[in-house]
């Protein structure tokens, strides 16, 4: 009995939603964290009242239902009702038990809250698309290097600037190799300084793209600290042609 009530406190005290479900999906327990976030008593849960915990349109009751018919584990990702009734996104997995003769008994799950990543993520995607959207009208294109490493990264916009296919592994030396022979010893030698911490880079050049059309560009770069002990060489190529 002892033992009992120290798990049901461990259950009911961890900060997840745990729960479980009978092998035709109808809930058969709920711990605390569940009814203190979902506002809803066990009974009312299997009731007609469990139906308004996940959105009607949510990809999550199909699934769920694929589940229940297949016996594989669920993972997935859903907003579920608060008792405050706002809907707040969670992270769900819910594994079956099975008897010795391989048949469903029951379905353990439990909910992590996920809302404040959701939000980070969220407002990461809609300032990407924003800076990309940006970088399309003003054509400038952003390129980075991580020297420890050797891994770098260019905006969608830069691959056109520089008329390179985007399947093509970016790198210094492929920016390098776009830059007009008579100028890519300016850029080079910019590069190198800004790596070493000498200078900022911020100059006016050409690029010789491939059909041998000439395109001015302005390079501006400087050296970035990040981390603890990361360091790296951040940049932007404008199209002034």
């Amino acid at each position: 009995a002892e033992a009992q009530r120290e798990l049901q406190l461990t259950i009911d005290s961890i900060p997840a939603m745990v729960s479980t479900y009978r092998p035709d999906g109808v809930h058969s327990y709920v711990n605390k964290t569940w009814i203190d976030y979902v506002g809803l008593t066990l009974e009312e849960a299997v009731s007609d009242r469990g139906n308004t915990l996940f959105r009607s349109d949510d990809p999550e009751r199909a699934l769920w239902r694929a589940c229940l018919k297949s016996g594989e584990p669920l993972s997935t990702e859903a907003p579920i009702r608060g008792a405050d009734g706002v809907f707040r996104w969670f992270s769900i997995r819910r594994v079956p038990l099975r008897n010795e003769g391989g048949k469903i008994v029951k379905w353990y799950s439990i909910g992590f809250n996920i809302e404040d990543r959701k939000r980070a993520e969220n407002a990461l995607q809609r300032s990407e698309a924003y800076l990309a959207e940006a970088q399309k009208l003003s054509l400038t294109g952003s390129f980075a290097w991580d020297m420890g490493g050797d891994d770098h990264f260019w905006s969608d916009e830069t691959f056109p600037i520089l008329g390179v296919d985007r399947a093509v592994r970016p790198s210094i030396d492929l920016i390098l190799q776009r830059v007009h022979p008579d100028d890519r010893n300016l850029v080079q030698q910019g590069l190198s300084s800004v790596a070493i911490g000498l200078r900022d880079l911020d100059s006016e050049v050409r690029l010789l793209m491939p059909d041998e059309q000439i395109k001015h560009v302005r390079v501006v770069a400087h050296r970035l600290a990040y981390g603890s002990d990361k360091e790296g060489v951040v940049g932007a190529l404008m199209d002034i042609t």
